[in-house]
């Protein structure tokens, strides 16, 4: 089977109360907290990104 990847390089959070995340994946990944969806294509070997996620559950 084959799976997306995601790594993790840094988890971080601010005084609102706002978690932070930082890496690369590979394949096609879904970002968004769950029901919602926001799946991005890495467009190589491997992409970076940075979320940035509320108390709400909001992005």
């Amino acid at each position: 089977m084959d799976y997306p990847v995601i790594v993790s390089d840094g988890v971080g959070l601010n005084g609102e109360t706002s978690v932070f995340g930082a890496g690369m994946f590979w394949d096609t990944v879904d970002f968004a907290p769950p029901p919602a969806t926001e799946e991005h294509t890495s467009n190589g070997l491997a992409d970076a990104f940075v979320v940035k996620y509320f108390q709400d559950g909001s992005w």
